[in-house]
């Protein structure tokens, strides 16, 4: 990518990067085009690594009478490689 075409020089700091996307939702329907959020957009023509909208966070623990204690971590993402998206869950991380 060029210097005038990166991608904090197109958008601000209060932006979101969004791309239109083909996508099998969870690898298990046909393929349809949706507008997904791109979370990478300064190293994405190696990898795109979009914003799952219905991905689930991991609990943390609670230790009574105190505040939960970790959790929050998203359980999956699309990604973009080799020009396919797919669904990649926590669970296949590595």
């Amino acid at each position: 990518m060029g210097r005038r075409n990166r991608v904090n020089k197109l958008t601000s700091n209060d932006q979101i990067y969004f791309v239109n996307q083909k996508v099998s939702l969870k690898n298990k329907k046909d393929e349809k085009e949706f507008l997904m959020q791109l979370i990478n957009p300064e190293f994405s023509q190696i990898i795109s690594v979009y914003h799952d909208p219905f991905a689930k966070e991991s609990s943390g623990f609670k230790m009574s009478p105190g505040p939960n204690i970790g959790g929050g971590v998203v359980k999956s993402y699309y990604v973009q490689k080799g020009g396919k998206v797919f669904w990649l869950p926590k669970n296949d991380f590595e």
